[in-house]
């Protein structure tokens, strides 16, 4: 997963594409829609079409990023690994 893809989650933009397994593994669910690269044009057109259909997912990506993706969140991470007591994202 790139930093992109959390910048967009934070902006809250439709993540539209591959989705990397890391980014599925870090939010729990697909936190974007698939879109293959045949046939792309379509597929884009067609979610852009019903884009408030998609707000929800676009809310409920962005409420997960800040529960396991930011800055605070990494840092206890970090710091709960170096000192054994690691916790996991809830």
């Amino acid at each position: 997963m790139t930093y992109r893809y959390l910048e967009a989650a934070a902006a809250r933009t439709l993540i539209v594409g591959e989705i990397p397994q890391d980014m599925k593994d870090l939010f729990g669910f697909t936190p974007g829609v698939h879109v293959p690269s045949e046939k792309a044009g379509e597929h884009l057109r067609e979610i852009a079409s019903k884009l408030p259909e998609y707000q929800d997912l676009v809310d409920k990506v962005h409420h997960r990023l800040h529960e396991v993706a930011t800055w605070d969140v990494r840092t206890k991470e970090i710091f709960g690994t170096i000192s054994g007591e690691r916790e996991t994202p809830s």
